[in-house]
């Protein structure tokens, strides 16, 4: 029996914790947990920070938070960074 593939969901976000919070609800929820959770952050301030390290024990599935200064709006240099760091075998983008 082979294990099944993990796919890395990748979650762009900028200064919007409250958005984010429910996003992660809702990955917390799902009964297969055959994924990670990359946060491809453009800079956010501190409460997403905060944010997600009140995720990260909880969660169930390893959460990693790609960060990035805020130097405008570089979302896709963003998501580029949280693709290096994601391990998984395919790659869902939020």
């Amino acid at each position: 029996m082979s294990l099944p593939n993990k796919v890395s969901i990748i979650i762009s976000t900028y200064n919007s914790p409250e958005y984010l919070k429910q996003v992660l609800e809702s990955l917390s929820c799902q009964t297969d947990n055959a994924f990670e959770i990359v946060i491809a952050d453009d800079g956010s301030d501190h409460k997403t920070s905060q944010l997600i390290a009140s995720y990260v024990k909880s969660i169930g599935v390893a959460l990693i938070h790609a960060w990035q200064k805020d130097n405008g709006f570089r979302v896709a240099a963003a998501r580029n960074n949280a693709v290096r760091l994601a391990t998984g075998d395919y790659l869902t983008f939020l």
